[in-house]
């Protein structure tokens, strides 16, 4: 398996093949909350080369603590996407 950052334009086209679609794991929540000074991630996990997990991650800096990350409903593997954290908090 692979982690991967995904463009906004494969994000929505994977996300419009997976069911239950949700419009917190879309790109249109992006734009609302990047209103609000949050920034935005879309990840998936490839397997064999094909793409069998995404998620939109949705992260924002406060002065205190840093940065504060939530992952809204959406199709993630959990372990992986905290994995993949740490390594965008690292760089």
């Amino acid at each position: 398996m692979k982690f991967v950052e995904l463009s906004s334009s494969e994000f929505e086209k994977a996300s419009n093949n997976f069911p239950g679609s949700s419009f917190y794991q879309s790109y249109a929540w992006t734009k609302i909350k990047e209103l609000t000074g949050w920034k935005h991630y879309f990840v998936g996990v490839l397997r064999d080369n094909k793409l069998v997990a995404i998620s939109l991650i949705i992260g924002k800096k406060y002065i205190l603590i840093n940065i504060y990350i939530m992952l809204q409903e959406g199709y993630y593997l959990i372990i992986m996407i905290l994995n993949y954290l740490v390594f965008l908090l690292r760089k």
